[in-house]
């Protein structure tokens, strides 16, 4: 039987720090607080960054045969500005390029600009196509709105209407 992790986390340093830079410190933890929370579970930057290394030899000490892997902190799926989209992209290329040196031990999750979901649609679309990713992780509300909300709605009617 073959053991597959699903929201594994690589952290792509640049983007994140432009997140921070764009939007400022997520709500709810100051930023020391959030460091300290996220060594526990990213403790080796190595693993964190790069897919292959240290977080292979982890993989192969625990018996994890695949990961799905998405963007995980300071991911600019929460952004609320127009660099989003081109924040995304940049990770998916670099998430895929990544996955592209150990193909039979990573996948990955498509991580996509709710700021506009016109440019979401088609990269989830670019993502899974090209890029040949199985999917998307994201949260369930984006600036307190549910994604069920009118502003994600991209049905025919609502866009010839």
């Amino acid at each position: 039987m073959r053991i597959i992790t699903v929201e594994e986390h690589f952290e792509h340093p640049e983007v994140s720090e432009k997140v921070l830079q764009l939007g400022g410190p997520p709500n709810g933890l100051p930023l020391d607080a959030l460091a300290a929370f996220g060594s526990v579970f990213n403790d080796d930057r190595d693993a964190a960054t790069r897919l292959g290394g240290h977080r292979l030899e982890h993989m192969d000490a625990v018996g994890v045969d695949v990961q799905v892997v998405s963007h995980g902190n300071g991911s600019p799926i929460s952004l609320a500005a127009p660099e989003s989209v081109e924040l995304c992209r940049r990770v998916n290329d670099a998430l895929a390029q990544q996955i592209s040196e150990h193909p039979d031990r990573f996948r990955g999750f498509a991580t996509l600009a709710l700021y506009d979901p016109d440019a979401a649609s088609e990269e989830l679309r670019r993502c899974v196509g090209d890029l040949g990713f199985v999917g998307a992780l994201i949260a369930g509300t984006f600036e307190g709105l549910f994604l069920d909300d009118s502003r994600f709605d991209r049905s025919e009617e609502r866009r010839v209407g």
